[in-house]
């Protein structure tokens, strides 16, 4: 009995030990919060990629923004399911519209990733040249995401670092001259910069080149109606 005892006691002790703080103090294994990470040069990689992959979502609601209100798709009535795209479809849409909340958070969700990177690049100790790179990509991105987002609601709210729920709230929407500043001022920041390659290897093609940012930067252009500065950089 007493033996019996002392491994009750021992277990206890070692138990009371074991349960301090620290020991359930785990890391998450599904995210990493940011204060671990934006470090390394691969950290950034993976954070620029990130940049990226918001873009694959991005032009799915782009695209299904406008094809409805095209002569390209047509939904005659609504159907189970259907009635938000039927209502962009008929320019009937309202804020409440589930497409279009998903596409606003989807959109700032990824200029958010940019500004995260653009934040913390600069204080990063690694290869300077693949650090230019990245923070050209980020800017490439967030330009591009705030472009496609003008084309769709015209003057947004727009921002260039990193900000609280709270603090973009407080954010008005751009004039139309605030965003051709704002996407023009990054872009020639990029090309005037050289942050860009104008090629990859296989190993990292379908980054964004140079000649992407001069492309996206006519674009700019001919959208503002600036005729002249498109043709020098077309």
């Amino acid at each position: 009995m007493k033996k019996y005892k002392l491994i009750l006691f021992l277990s206890t002790a070692l138990l009371s030990v074991a349960c301090t703080d620290s020991f359930f103090d785990l890391e998450p294994s599904s995210s990493v919060p940011t204060d671990k990470v934006y470090k390394t040069a691969e950290d950034f990689n993976v954070a620029v990629i990130g940049c990226y992959s918001k873009l694959q979502t991005q032009v799915s609601y782009f695209t299904e923004c406008c094809e409805y209100r095209s002569d390209n798709l047509t939904l005659s009535a609504p159907t189970a399911g259907t009635q938000d795209r039927y209502d962009i479809d008929q320019f009937a849409d309202k804020a409440s519209n589930g497409i279009l909340e998903d596409a606003w958070a989807n959109f700032n969700n990824g200029v958010y990733r940019c500004n995260l990177v653009l934040d913390r690049i600069d204080e990063a100790n690694f290869d300077a040249t693949l650090k230019k790179q990245y923070k050209g990509e980020a800017l490439f991105i967030r330009a591009l995401t705030y472009f496609n987002m003008y084309r769709l609601w015209g003057g947004i709210p727009m921002t260039n670092k990193v900000v609280t729920v709270a603090e973009a709230l407080k954010i008005g929407r751009s004039s139309d001259q605030q965003v051709y500043d704002f996407l023009v001022g990054d872009l020639n920041q990029v090309i005037n910069e050289n942050m860009l390659p104008s090629s990859y290897t296989s190993a990292d093609m379908g980054r964004v080149t140079s000649g992407a940012a001069m492309a996206l930067l006519g674009k700019i252009y001919l959208t503002f109606h600036k005729w002249p500065a498109a043709r020098k950089v077309l």
